[in-house]
């Protein structure tokens, strides 16, 4: 028998010689048969844990949870004279599904006149994990009787998981209990209890100054050294964004860097590339000589070029000749994400300074940009085997703020990168009601397929793949296709070598290959498709018949009235230690080559997009509700 159960028995022992309700002693006395007399007539075979004498005498309660649907405000009203270790009792016995009928009863108010908050506790403790539960029940106890350094006292020793599970099973009218007299507590770790009472309240501990309020004070090496000797527990606890938020400190990033500093300390002496680039991204946003300190301390090399930066911008922008006036869905717009004007939103914009180009955006973006330049160095120097040099980031150009009706760009939450040589590859316009590159679209996939299959011998990912999703539609699928576009041009006049490859495919690749092409011997047309493939990614904007003439044309990917190069260079030029960065600074950030669905495609775009919604009807942008 475990000890839940053996504890159980000793209860039901107690109960038979002594009463359990606040208001009736006197139906103590009842027998055993008696109890299975009444439970035959009751018919509660699903509370079978339930010993008799608690059966008999909270049997109004026991018919009412029976009934279907559950007579809750009955069961609540009979129980709320017994002692909280019986309620929990009927409510384990109670089974599954009703306790969780029971749970979204409690949660939606409009209860009846009983104890809510030890009913609260009741079916946390019927529903939670036996030692939480015990931990639970005398903690509300002690804070119920006012004995608060006694639950001090409980708290302090147990780690801080436990710690955790025991105060969830309280009211939060009793964690605020807990955190206004933490000031007069005694003998324990009181800025450890306030930093643990902030961060499961969600609100911040102002009777005395938690950890995280001791650890802002102090400087980063130092802080960072401190954090370096927390349990593991803890700095997972601190590190919750809940707790960061909720300990109401200005330097929340500050923190945020030591707290990680000191977990990357704990693992050992020697610090991986991995590790590293968590630090950097961590200290993306601090001051230069807070993330020289905190490098030294760690071991981290000081950069050898320039570091990413971002200031506020000085632009001009309603002066400046592309400056357009914002239009009503854009105001409102603003307004749903930001709670801002438009005007308001470009007196925020930052000039940031990343992957050795700059761009103006907003904070938001800013900030995701930092940490990817921090998170890049890393990967890079791992690359190359030594310190970043400027040459390494392959950057030319990054597009930020656009106006007009520019989507996230319009809002400084998007950037371009190398627009000349990252092409929009298709799909561009396909969740409108009429594509509207759809017929574009047709002659693309057949060329994207064409080069997969005579060079790959493979499934193009770019038609078939990356709109759908799944594991393939990463950047090395993308990038082997845009060597395979490089290799593929490069036999325009070379016959022999155009026929050498073509012999390695079997007749289903064959057929794919040829799929569009005009009839006759293929090694005779198969020269002119490549000419025909390279004038078709590089034309002209087309008109898409099934729109009004005045919609916007189709554009070719690599049409160079456009500024794109030619498609013989191919379309990947980015490294893939930047799009793993930017992947991993932020987790609002989108990759336009395949974070678009049906849309995906874009390569040169990176945004802060998820988490945003686009209403077609009125044309603004929202938050999603989480």
């Amino acid at each position: 028998m475990g000890a839940e159960g053996a504890v159980g028995e000793a209860a039901e022992r107690t109960r038979a010689s002594a009463p359990r309700t606040v208001a009736d002693a006197s139906t103590a006395t009842s027998t055993e048969s008696k109890a299975q007399a009444l439970q035959a007539k009751a018919g509660n075979s699903a509370f079978n844990g339930v010993g008799p004498w608690l059966r008999e005498n909270a049997k109004p309660a026991l018919d009412a949870l029976n009934e279907s649907p559950p007579d809750f405000e009955t069961a609540l009203l009979t129980l709320n004279r017994f002692s909280t270790e019986d309620i929990v009792a009927v409510f384990r016995g109670a089974g599954g599904p009703k306790r969780v009928a029971l749970g979204k009863y409690l949660e939606a108010g409009n209860l009846p006149a009983v104890d809510v908050p030890r009913f609260v506790l009741a079916w946390k403790m019927a529903t939670g994990p036996g030692a939480a539960a015990a931990r639970g029940n005398r903690l509300h106890d002690m804070i119920r009787g006012g004995h608060l350094q006694d639950a001090y006292e409980l708290l302090n020793p147990l780690s801080a998981a436990d710690q955790e599970k025991a105060l969830a099973m309280l009211d939060p009218a009793h964690w605020d209990e807990l955190a206004n007299g933490l000031e007069k507590a005694a003998g324990v770790d009181v800025p450890w209890l306030a930093t643990l009472l902030a961060g499961v309240r969600g609100a911040p501990v102002t009777s005395t100054m938690t950890a995280l309020g001791w650890l802002n004070g102090q400087e980063a090496a130092a802080g960072a050294a401190w954090a370096a000797g927390q349990p593991d527990d803890r700095l997972s606890f601190m590190l919750r964004p809940r707790t960061l938020k909720a300990a109401g400190q200005v330097g929340a990033e500050r923190i945020r860097a030591m707290l990680i500093a000191g977990q990357v300390r704990r693992i050992g002496d020697e610090v991986d590339p991995v590790q590293a680039a968590k630090v950097e991204a961590a200290l993306a946003t601090l001051p230069a000589d807070q993330r020289n300190a905190i490098r030294t301390y760690l071991g981290i090399p000081v950069p050898t070029i320039a570091e990413a930066s971002a200031e506020t911008s000085t632009r001009a922008f309603t002066k400046e000749k592309e400056y357009k006036a914002p239009s009503d869905n854009t105001e409102q717009s603003c307004q749903n994400l930001f709670g801002q004007s438009y005007a308001e939103l470009l007196a925020s914009m930052q000039e940031v300074s990343a992957f050795g180009v700059k761009a103006t955006v907003h904070p938001q973006l800013a900030a995701a940009l930092l940490r990817a330049d921090a998170i890049a160095r890393q990967k890079i120097a791992a690359t190359e085997g030594r310190p970043v040099e400027a040459s390494d980031w392959r950057i030319s150009d990054m597009q930020g703020l656009q106006f007009g009706s520019h989507g996230f760009h319009t809002f400084g939450l998007a950037v371009d990168l190398n627009y000349k040589t990252m092409p929009y590859l298709m799909n561009e316009g396909a969740y409108d009601t009429i594509p509207r590159e759809g017929p574009l679209d047709v002659k693309l996939r057949r060329i994207y397929r064409r080069i997969a299959w005579l060079m790959l011998g493979r499934e193009s990912v770019i038609p078939g793949v990356i709109p759908k999703g799944g594991g393939t539609r990463s950047y090395p699928a993308l990038a082997a296709e845009s060597q395979a576009m490089q290799a593929y041009f490069a036999l325009r006049g070379n016959p022999a070598g155009l026929k050498s490859k073509l012999e390695e495919r079997d007749e289903a690749a064959v057929k794919i290959i040829f799929d569009g092409a005009p009839a006759g011997d293929r090694a005779t047309v198969l020269p002119g498709l490549l000419d025909t493939d390279h004038d078709q990614l590089s034309a002209a904007p087309e008109v898409n018949p099934a729109l009004p003439a005045t919609a916007r044309p189709m554009d070719s990917p690599f049409d160079p009235k456009k500024g794109h190069t030619d498609p013989s260079g191919g379309f990947m030029t980015i490294r893939q230690e930047i799009h793993d960065a930017l992947k991993e600074a932020d987790p609002a950030i989108r990759w336009g080559g395949t974070d678009f669905g049906e849309e995906s495609g874009d390569l040169m775009h990176f945004d802060l997009g998820k988490g945003i919604s686009y209403d077609k009807k009125s044309k603004t942008y929202s938050r999603k509700k989480s």
